[in-house]
């Protein structure tokens, strides 16, 4: 390795740790300040990383606003502000010396995979395509934080600026970025998304710690919800999972809004209603996908404050709760109102196009792509065929499902290939196969008695689906890139599921969870190998963390009983809904019911309420070779064939056999303003009856309430001539709005002649 590399990554080290621990220290002074009479230091601890990241931001964001030019000193003010306290500093480090101990250690650990795959035969064109390869996290993605800095920096004057989505991000990731790399002299040039090497490492270095802040979360959770003797164990296998390791290097600050969303939820648990509202909302600020688990864990709270409370002054409290948490998106909101327009994302949301196909394409034509792509059936059932999917490991289904002895070879790479995609893409399964079905015993065994548990199910799993039931309509939506807050939940529910095993079950789940990483990992790294070219440390360093992490549980494990004993149960919400008959299970199944309600409803109103014209204006396709409401008339002869399937061409084909003499109805047909029937027929090539054919009309009748169109093409003549496929097709305008009867039949003076009718369709009129 070079040695201006090597410098390179040192310095990056010491940045991105150095950074960390500064706000620590810092945010430990704020949670002093704030909360004079709490004498739980624990709590402290949790959110001082939380404190000074703020509060840098928003010293770093009065200097952008006043006086840019004390940008570069702020970090070295608050490096001096905490030397000026040094006996603070050294009290709480002496106390929390774990805590800070492992958010450096393990940082340190995710940092070093990502540069060992880096120098080695894996390596992408700069460190974010190296990520791109490593973690399957986009290079769109994971420089998010620092495209935010550049515009803050620049604004409109940004070469480039024209090929990018910024307002669909909310900015503190922006703000914290260009705040500590102004301090380093790194500050982002004009040029959008061109970026030095250095800058790129010492970026990917600071929020590869301040993601690490998320071991803080984790080992808070094993505290809670695993015993006593396996809390070690639950946080050494949840650390060790290539989901949070790789989602840690990824740069993108998910799992830092997933750690201040734990804050949130911890502080609310412990009744400090307004700071849980404002870090909940800060977590929405660091990343905007955070919205919904900020919005339904504050609606959990406003609904509690205002029907559970016993104090008077209860709806007050609760209104300035739901004020409080309604003034985090409704500021974003405005200000991109203000600033910019509509923003690629909602297209991509709604209407299921790329980002980038939103840039360079306007609403109305990605609507009429989107509604004549569909049809309301279809979108009626998406959402609960998306929780479904988003439920099971659907990655290794897919693989196993697909498997044939006569299909492409298969390797241990296409296995983890799948299991990969599982892990990254299922939130139940984020751990792996093997602590998802851990974790699943533990939702089963807790979520009826545990009240910490069935809150969080309820905010951070169910109540968020309510808008991917109701508004977004996309293929696959509930994936952990998108809810990456309903981590918490898993984590807790894997802990409790932990506490519900023997020590042979204990060992036989570690031992698997550790083979599946370990394959993981493995399969990470590319199959081809440079002699003397690069430098293989990645499989040596993963492999090894493994290892160890293996062999230390195995040693936790000797030490535990054989009995294990119930994680706690006990909580203090469990007073508050004293008085009335609300169980954790009732809450959650509460969630559940809402979160359906809103999947049966959500995406009609969503189709009133975008006034885009949907479905009445820009139609659907329907196949009606395939539709169910159908009546006939045989006249006394033999029964209409309506399910023939032909393939042509290699094009599947559905075909109807009629007789002359019979008519077909396809009834309750909906009919709009941009639709046309078509059907194609001919003479069918088994009839013999001669050389010429007397004239058959092939007719199709569509009629509703009186208004009837008609459209007929009559062939004749030569065998050879009326056995080709003619076309029939009528205009739908006239029907628009009304469900339809179309009658399909063939006429001539002779019955009994066999016609075939190719593909009867309902489709957009171009």
């Amino acid at each position: 390795m070079p040695m201006n590399s090597l410098y390179m990554i040192v310095l990056s080290v010491l940045f991105g740790g150095g950074y960390v621990l500064v706000a620590t220290l810092l945010g430990e002074k704020f949670t002093r300040l704030a909360w004079r009479d709490d004498g739980d230091a624990e709590l402290r601890a949790l959110a001082a990383p939380l404190f000074g990241v703020v509060a840098h931001a928003v010293a770093a964001s009065a200097a952008l606003l006043l006086a840019p030019g004390l940008l570069p000193w702020l970090p070295w003010i608050l490096v001096a502000a905490v030397v000026l306290d040094w006996k603070g500093s050294v009290r709480f480090v002496s106390a929390n010396w774990r805590g800070l101990g492992l958010v450096t250690v393990y940082g340190l650990l995710c940092f070093a995979i990502l540069v060992s795959f880096h120098v080695g035969a894996g390596r992408g064109d700069n460190l974010f395509w190296s990520i791109y390869n490593l973690t399957a996290i986009t290079p769109g993605d994971s420089p998010q934080g620092l495209l935010q800095a550049q515009y803050l920096l620049h604004g409109q004057s940004l070469v480039g600026l024209q090929n990018f989505s910024l307002f669909d991000r909310p900015f503190l990731a922006g703000i914290v970025s260009l705040a500590a790399l102004a301090g380093t002299g790194q500050s982002p040039g004009i040029t959008f998304n061109d970026f030095p090497a250095a800058q790129a490492y010492l970026y990917i270095a600071l929020w590869t710690w301040l993601n690490a802040t998320f071991a803080l979360t984790v080992a808070a959770i094993a505290r809670r919800f695993a015993p006593e003797r396996l809390q070690l164990v639950a946080t050494l296998l949840v650390l060790a999972a290539p989901f949070l390791v790789f989602n840690i290097i990824g740069a993108w600050p998910k799992l830092f809004a997933a750690y201040i969303t734990s804050v949130a939820a911890i502080l609310a648990l412990k009744g400090r209603w307004r700071w849980a509202v404002i870090a909940s909302g800060i977590a929405f600020l660091a990343h905007g996908s955070f919205l919904w688990s900020h919005l339904s864990m504050c609606g959990l709270l406003v609904i509690y404050v205002a029907f559970f409370s016993t104090s008077w002054k209860r709806l007050w409290e609760a209104g300035l709760l739901g004020a409080m948490a309604a003034a985090f998106p409704v500021a974003w909101f405005l200000a991109e109102h203000h600033f910019g327009a509509t923003t690629p994302l909602r297209t991509y949301y709604l209407y299921s196009v790329p980002v980038s196909y939103g840039l360079t394409h306007d609403t109305a034509e990605i609507a009429r792509g989107f509604y004549t792509a569909t049809n309301p059936g279809n979108l009626a059932l998406l959402p609960f065929v998306n929780i479904l999917k988003g439920l099971l490991p659907s990655e290794m289904l897919t693989w196993l499902v697909s498997f044939s002895i006569a299909g492409t070879g298969t390797d241990l790479r296409r296995i983890a290939s799948a299991l990969f995609y599982t892990q990254f893409n299922r939130p139940m399964f984020s751990l792996c196969l093997t602590a998802g079905l851990v974790a699943c015993l533990g939702l089963w065994r807790g979520v009826s008695r545990n009240w910490s548990l069935a809150l969080a199910v309820a905010a951070f799993f169910l109540l968020p689906l309510i808008p991917g039931m109701g508004i977004y309509r996309r293929d696959d939506h509930f994936i952990s890139p998108v809810m990456l807050f309903a981590i918490l939940p898993l984590l807790m529910a894997f802990s409790l599921g932990l506490g519900q095993l023997s020590r042979r079950g204990l060992l036989a789940v570690t031992t698997l969870v550790m083979a599946e990483y370990s394959l993981l990992y493995w399969a990470r790294y590319p199959g081809i190998r440079y002699e003397s070219d690069f430098f293989e440390y990645y499989l040596w360093l993963s492999l090894a963390a493994v290892v160890v992490t293996y062999f230390v549980i195995l040693r936790c494990l000797r030490q535990a009983s054989t009995s294990l004993a119930m994680a706690d149960y006990g909580s203090p919400i469990r007073s508050w809904f004293a008085h009335v008959a609300v169980t954790p299970y009732r809450l959650a199944a509460a969630s559940l019911a809402v979160a359906a309600f809103a999947g049966l409803c959500g995406p009609i109103l969503t189709q009133q309420l975008m006034n885009d014209g949907g479905f009445v204006r820009y139609g659907w396709n329907i196949d009606l070779s395939r539709w169910s409401d159908l009546t006939a008339n045989r006249d006394g002869q033999a029964l209409l064939h309506t399910d023939l399937r032909s393939i042509e061409n290699g094009v599947d084909h559905g075909e109807i056999w009629i007789n002359t003499g019979q008519s077909l109805t396809f009834r309750n047909i909906p009919a709009t303003e941009a639709t046309k029937f078509s059907v194609s027929a001919r003479i069918h090539p088994a009839w013999n009856a001669g050389a010429t054919i007397e004239p058959v009309a092939f007719r199709a009748i569509v009629h509703s309430a009186g208004v009837q169109e008609v459209a007929e093409v009559t062939v004749e003549g030569a065998r050879e001539q009326a056995g080709e496929w003619r076309q029939v097709a009528v205009d739908l305008s006239k029907f628009s709005g009304r469900n339809i009867k179309i009658e399909i039949s063939p006429v001539a003076k002779q019955s009994g002649i066999w016609t075939l009718w190719r593909d009867p369709a309902i489709s957009v009129a171009r």
